[in-house]
């Protein structure tokens, strides 16, 4: 049981020493994970005020590190540690500051980079020598675990590179994973295996809902390319269709990424599985729960949502205390079994308690 009365948050400086210097008077903070990128971000407004003689803007200098922490009656919890990579000190009418940080995984989301991985390694094996190469601190990597085809990157960002291995991952047959970076180090996590899973209704947290369906996005057919020809053109191995009333929105994959041409139609009918039904784009507004992140799973009870859903982007507004949650996707029960409800899921109801279901 959480008890959204008692959430409370600060922000805090680490210098290089090790010496911590908590910042007063922040005006706005908001922290996020967007489904475009693998960081998490933060931005700040504060007041600029001297402490031991500097400026706060200089204490958070390009290149600091910050720490946001929460606490929900459990004690002051870390939900945000980065590093600052803008710095704006504004004199107006008054004195203060704005900052932009971002947790390390931003150097994944803005360096390129060429790699070769030969066929049969695992998505977990390329993830943690992409990690180590670029000597991100490794955590946890639960997965993926299937062995995967031929993996060749030219000139990418390492973020498309571990995204491409991650739904590589998917359509060979794996579960659903992704990253989460969380008190230094980067942790590789199967979605929407957190535990407690929480529920919100509008009895207790929701404020408002949205759920746009969309095709814009949609595939409806996927066409597998074979050999080169010595002209360069790429032969058709095969094609596979979906939804084609629709029209002819047609993705591309290499029979080279797999082991054979029926591995690459099955991965071409998971394409079709994930991308070929028409698409929704479903935002909740709510009270905020400080820890929740992409990947975890809620299960909501609101508007046209009914059901266990996954986060695809999530926003912490810690100036008004709501969150706005981004979802993409359903779990089904059949692959993500819960066995049994907690007695806590009866428990009061109203903005100060959300209630547990798993």
């Amino acid at each position: 049981m959480v008890d959204l009365t008692e959430v409370q948050y600060g922000l805090e400086i680490v210098q290089g020493s090790g010496q911590v210097i908590a910042v007063p008077g922040v005006r706005s903070l908001t922290f996020q994970e967007n489904t475009s990128e693998l960081a998490m971000s933060v931005q700040v407004d504060a007041d600029n005020q001297q402490i031991n003689g500097s400026w706060l803007h200089e204490l958070a200098a390009l290149g600091s590190w910050v720490v946001v922490w929460a606490d929900w009656g459990a004690g002051k919890q870390e939900v945000f540690r980065g590093i600052v990579f803008v710095n704006d000190p504004i004199l107006d009418t008054n004195l203060h500051f704005q900052l932009t940080a971002y947790d390390p995984l931003i150097y994944l989301d803005k360096s390129k980079d060429d790699r070769y991985y030969p066929a049969g390694k695992t998505g977990a094996e390329i993830l943690t020598d992409i990690f180590k190469s670029w000597n991100v601190p490794i955590g946890s990597i639960n997965g993926p675990n299937k062995k995967l085809g031929i993996q060749v990157f030219h000139g990418q960002t390492v973020a498309d590179m571990v995204n491409s291995v991650l739904q590589q991952s998917v359509l060979a047959g794996d579960d659903i994973y992704l990253l989460q970076f969380s008190n230094g180090k980067v942790n590789v996590i199967e979605a929407g295996k957190n535990t407690p899973v929480y529920k919100l209704t509008t009895n207790d947290a929701v404020m408002s809902v949205e759920d746009e369906w969309s095709i814009e996005d949609l595939v409806t057919r996927v066409k597998i390319t074979g050999k080169t020809n010595p002209n360069g053109s790429v032969q058709t191995a095969a094609t596979v269709d979906g939804l084609t009333q629709f029209g002819i929105l047609q993705e591309i994959i290499s029979q080279q990424s797999y082991d054979g041409l029926a591995q690459a139609k099955q991965a071409a009918q998971m394409i079709l599985q994930q991308n070929g039904q028409p698409i929704p784009n479903r935002q909740v507004t709510a009270v905020d729960i400080p820890f929740l992140r992409r990947g975890d799973a809620v299960y909501m009870e609101a508007g046209t949502l009914n059901g266990q859903y996954i986060i695809s982007g999530i926003q912490h507004d810690a100036g008004s205390r709501t969150m706005t949650i981004q979802f993409n996707n359903i779990i089904g029960a059949a692959k993500y079994p819960r066995n049994k409800q907690s007695t806590n899921s009866s428990s009061k109801t109203g903005v100060g308690a959300i209630p547990i279901v798993w």
